[in-house]
């Protein structure tokens, strides 16, 4: 953890700290939260990522709604010399959150889906995106024989 508290953040772990996020959020600290992993089946829903049903959080749309926050995209881009990269913090997302945490979750895939399909080479693959299927479905990364 103090790696990622190197450049002067505050890495706060995920399971049950709910109330030390919303406390940063509330102090006007800015946070930063990777929904585009699988992080299990808790607080999460099932929807489109790249055309297949992928369990992803929704932690994005209900701190949003909690908290009165705005939800800004962050990319990071490799440089076209590869000696860094660059980071870009988007404007707010309009009319964000919505009425339901699902149909929110999904449009940010939406929105990671255009992006990685800018740069598919620099999207960090290795997270293993599918690995709880909806339905009980086998596990892509490890199949039953």
């Amino acid at each position: 953890m103090e790696w990622r508290n190197r450049f002067g953040g505050n890495s706060i772990e995920r399971q049950g700290n709910a109330k030390a996020i919303i406390r940063e959020i509330r102090n006007g600290d800015f946070i930063i939260i990777s929904p585009n992993i699988d992080l299990g089946l808790k607080d999460s829903e099932f929807v489109p990522f790249f055309g297949i049903q992928a369990n992803t959080i929704t932690t994005i749309s209900r701190l949003a709604k909690i908290t009165g926050a705005d939800a800004c995209l962050m990319t990071t881009t490799l440089k076209a010399d590869e000696s860094g990269y660059l980071c870009e913090i988007r404007a707010p997302l309009e009319n964000f959150p919505g009425a339901d945490p699902k149909s929110d979750t999904a449009r940010l895939n939406q929105y990671f889906e255009s992006e990685i399909r800018l740069r598919p080479a620099e999207y960090y693959w290795v997270h293993k995106r599918f690995k709880n299927p909806p339905n009980g479905g086998s596990n892509p990364y490890n199949p039953s024989i």
